[in-house]
Parts: C-alpha cells; structure tokens; sequence
C-alpha cells in the first residue's frame, strides 16, 4: 500500500484483523472485508492471501466485484507449500482452476523461484 500511495495511486485495503487494519490506516483507506468497497478499482491485488482462505473462488469473486469493468487482479501464492497457517497448497494447474471458477480470464501465469527450494506463482486476471 505505501508503495503504490507514494507512487501516486489512490490506495485502499482489506485487513479483517483490527490491528492490522489500524497499522494499515497509515496508507489510505482499510476496510474489513470486501463487501465494504465499491467498483472503483483498476487493481485489486491479493499477495500470500489465498492460501489461507478455505473456499478462496468466493473472494476471487469479490476481488473482481471490486473491480473496474477493464481492472485487473494481482495474484501471488507460494506454488506447492502446505504449511502452518496456510489451508491450501496450490500448483499452477490448481490456480488456473480456482480462477476459471470464478469467472476471471488469466491474462499471464508464472511460477518464479524464490529461494533454492521455494518458489512463489504469479498470476494477473481479468
């Protein structure tokens, strides 16, 4: 957030913890859950989010809810890691799945190493 505030964007975030969302505040405007934003967004990014969440094709579905009608979502998750807090380990077949579900076109997918044995996927959505 503090990136993209200081690169001249207006910036907003979704951060269900209190805390977090008050250290949050310092950057633009926090909210705690999705449902709270409106469509006004030309990016909405999701990064080491959705391997914490259960059933993440509701929230793929309200990232892009969120979203200018030409958005685009920024997703990153840890490719094939399962562990504590993470609930999903996802490769790249799984993450092209989770978005076709929910209804968003993958417009460029990427596994990047980011250490010798760990390595992150990258995905831009429309």
């Amino acid at each position: 957030m503090e990136f993209a505030r200081n690169s001249g964007w207006r910036v907003a975030g979704v951060e269900p913890n209190d805390l977090g969302r008050e250290y949050c505040r310092r950057f633009g405007a926090v909210y705690r859950n999705l449902d709270e934003v409106d469509k006004t967004f030309d990016l909405v990014t999701a990064i080491h989010v959705l391997e914490h969440i259960p059933s993440p094709v509701p929230f793929l579905r309200q990232m892009a809810g969120v979203m200018k009608p030409q958005g685009t979502t920024l997703v990153v998750v840890p490719k094939d890691g399962l562990s504590a807090p993470h609930v999903l380990a996802m490769g790249e077949p799984q993450v092209r799945l989770l978005f076709e579900r929910a209804g968003l076109a993958i417009t460029f997918l990427e596994a990047v190493a980011t250490s010798d044995t760990k390595a992150d996927i990258i995905v831009r959505a429309h």
